[in-house]
Order: structure tokens, then sequence, then C-alpha cells
């Protein structure tokens, strides 16, 4: 654990690799954009530039939908709003999950068949493949950051059973 600067007292500093991950993630959005707008150079309708041509699969809509969700307050507040509020939380993320599905099940049908431009259609090809990718560096990154703080403590079981003897697993009580 003398890796930890909060054990340690040592400051903690980016190493190559952090730069190299750190360049990926700004390299890798800007080459999903010019590889469509080379592709797409000479289709210039409105209907394939703002809807992708209505033909975006369910997978990269999905995922573009779900990082229009959170932000980089959401992760950061949500931790901040467990830790006051215990979990007690997860009653705001089941009411979300049924408005999200109303909102899928009642209004989007209803705007698919009119063929009106909406938010939640799937924009630009770009901007669903670059959602995409972010979709999945968070959720690498919140798998990571949960794997390293459970070993940081002893393991997932020595977690829980902390978070259990501070009080802090209300809802599931």
């Amino acid at each position: 654990m003398e890796h930890y600067s909060i054990n340690s007292g040592r400051t903690n500093s980016l190493h190559w690799e952090d730069y190299v991950v750190f360049g990926c993630t700004l390299a890798i959005p800007a080459v999903i954009g010019l590889y469509h707008a080379i592709k797409d150079w000479k289709k210039n309708s409105p209907t394939e530039f703002l809807v992708g041509n209505r033909q975006m699969g369910t997978i990269p809509v999905a995922l573009s939908v779900t990082v229009s969700f959170l932000s980089a307050l959401t992760l950061l507040g949500m931790p901040a709003e467990v830790y006051n509020y215990n979990t007690m939380f997860w009653w705001l993320a089941l009411g979300m999950i049924v408005a999200v599905g109303g909102a899928a099940h009642l209004f989007l049908p209803c705007l698919y068949k009119l063929g009106v431009t909406s938010v939640y259609e799937g924009g630009m090809k770009t901007v669903l493949w670059t959602d995409s990718l972010q979709t999945v560096i968070i959720i690498t990154g919140l798998i990571s950051l949960l794997v390293q703080g459970s070993l940081a403590v002893g393991g997932f079981t020595k977690a829980w059973e902390i978070a259990k003897e501070r009080g802090r697993l209300l809802f599931f009580e």
C-alpha cells in the first residue's frame, strides 16, 4: 500500500503511459470524425447529417444516450450524494429507469413515426461513435476504480462489510 500518497506522504505524478492514454482519448475521436467527414464528403442531405440517415445501430445509439445522461459533474457528484445520503440515492436511480423506459416506449415511437428530429434519434454518425467510445472509457474507468478501491481495503467483500458496519447500506436492509 505504500504507493498511495495518503499512506506514504509521497506526491505521485503522471508517467509516459498516462500521457499515451490521454493522447489516445483525444486522438481516437478526432480520427473517427475525420473518417466520417472523408467517407461522407458527398452526402450533404440534412437527413444524413442530422440523424445518420436513420440507419444507425441500436448499440451505438444506446451508448450515446447513456453518455448523454452522464457528465463529469454526475461522476463526481454521485459519490458525494451517496456518501451524504447513503444508498437511498438508488431510489432516484430507480425513478430515472422508470422515466427513461416510459419515454423510450411512449414518446420515441411516436416521434420516429412522425419523422421528427429529436435529440434521442441518434445524431450524426461521428457523435454516436465518439459517444460510444466515451461510454466504454467511462465504464472501464469506473470498473477500474471499483476494483482498485476494493483491493485497497482488502477486497470487495471487506469493502461491503465496512460499508455495512458504518450504516452505508440502508437501501439493502
